[in-house]
């Protein structure tokens, strides 16, 4: 029986709710978690899913030593790309079923986790991931499954979306539903201390536009997830740049790790807005990585919102950085250009242009971007004589102001 989250009220109206059902540690050592997950689950035989990076850097080692007596390491799948496919996650499902593989253990960031939730809805329903992309179309959860992200940043080892890569389609597609989800998340400093700078910056930028669009969007929020993407936000202003700085820093880790998790438990529920739907064509025709896509998009994409709703993006922006004008007018017109400091800070690209993209090529992007529809999470109305003006300024890299 399919599982359907939206309940509507008497004169059609989505009524307020929230849904998580994942179980979430934070701590470390991740091997000792996982361990006791494992015996708790009775599981008998368990497939890592991980890609080339994370089990080069050693990461999977000790989480491999630390499989418990009476459950079998059935293999680590190491091969998951930056945009997981239909294919693989069909592949790696059918493995499941064809093995007896009862458990995945995902260890890395959003790619390897999604590989991992998608594989393991394919062993629970059979059949192709595509069957189950859209809204609620999920029928029963995953195999077990435990999600040890290695970035701070995706929220994938929480939400309730699977991002799938159509190659047959050259689409980037989504399966969505409460059901959707790991078994387990740990969440280990010591995870995400190796991370690369540049991964670090696109993961804790993703971060907070989750919850940045989350708060301002126009579906699904209400007080719960306001208040949780507020406390998010100050969360990625307090630690985020020390966090990339040293990211052996256990208390700033954390706190990112935290934020991550908010955002994906609210993207859930109160969705994302114009600035995910511009970074998915980048994604799919420029293999964008999508934090970094996010990254770069999202100080223009302010520059044309913020002023829209000048009170909640200024709530945003004091929750952002303590120094923000009281004015709420000022402190909204001033956040493209915070969000704009903290790229340059962390090296993040000011420029398309980066990744191949040409002048030619940007109203395509925003066609795909809109797909025929106003952007309704969106806290205002973009057209896509905007969006396009959007990809034309994050081409040209100019400043704010």
């Amino acid at each position: 029986m399919t599982f359907h989250f939206q309940i509507f009220g008497r004169h059609g109206q989505m009524l307020p709710s929230f849904c998580s059902s994942t179980r979430s540690f934070q701590g470390r050592p991740a091997a000792e978690v996982m361990a006791s997950e494992l015996q708790r689950f009775n599981a008998k035989r368990v497939l890592f899913i991980t890609d080339r990076g994370v089990h080069a850097a050693g990461l999977t080692r000790p989480l491999e030593a630390a499989v418990p007596q009476g459950c079998r390491l059935a293999g680590v799948y190491s091969e998951v790309m930056q945009d997981p496919t239909a294919q693989l996650m069909d592949e790696l499902g059918n493995r499941c079923r064809d093995e007896g593989i009862d458990a995945l253990v995902a260890i890395g960031g959003g790619a390897a986790l999604d590989a991992a939730k998608g594989a393991g809805l394919v062993a629970s329903h059979g059949g192709s991931i595509l069957d189950l992309v859209g809204e609620d179309k999920v029928q029963r959860p995953p195999i077990t499954l435990l999600c040890i992200p290695t970035t701070a940043g995706t929220g994938s080892e929480v939400s309730w979306h699977i991002s799938v890569n159509d190659t047959e389609r050259h689409l980037k597609v989504t399966v969505r539903s409460p059901l959707a989800v790991a078994t387990t998340a740990i969440l280990d400093p010591q995870m995400v201390a190796s991370v690369p700078p540049a991964v670090a910056a696109a993961a804790g930028m993703d971060a907070l536009t989750h919850l940045l669009e989350s708060y301002v969007g126009n579906v699904g929020r209400w007080e719960m997830t306001d208040a949780l993407n507020l406390h998010g936000i100050q969360l990625v202003g307090d630690s985020m740049l020390p966090y990339w700085k040293n990211r052996g820093d256990e208390r700033h880790a954390r706190s990112m790790q935290i934020a991550s998790c908010i955002g994906g438990l609210a993207l859930s529920h109160s969705r994302t807005g114009i600035v995910h739907q511009m970074a998915r064509p980048l994604g799919a025709k420029f293999h964008v990585p999508h934090g970094m896509a996010n990254a770069v998009l999202l100080p223009w994409c302010l520059a044309v919102t913020a002023t829209r709703d000048p009170v909640r993006f200024a709530r945003i922006a004091r929750a952002l950085d303590s120094s923000a004008p009281e004015d709420d007018a000022a402190a909204a017109a001033g956040l493209a250009d915070t969000v704009h400091r903290m790229n340059k800070t962390m090296r993040v690209p000011s420029s398309l242009a980066a990744f191949g993209v040409k002048e030619a090529e940007l109203e395509d992007l925003a066609v795909d971007a809109l797909q025929g529809k106003p952007a309704v999470t969106n806290p205002c109305a973009v057209s896509l004589e905007e969006v396009v003006g959007i990809y034309r300024n994050a081409l040209k890299g100019e400043a704010h102001g």
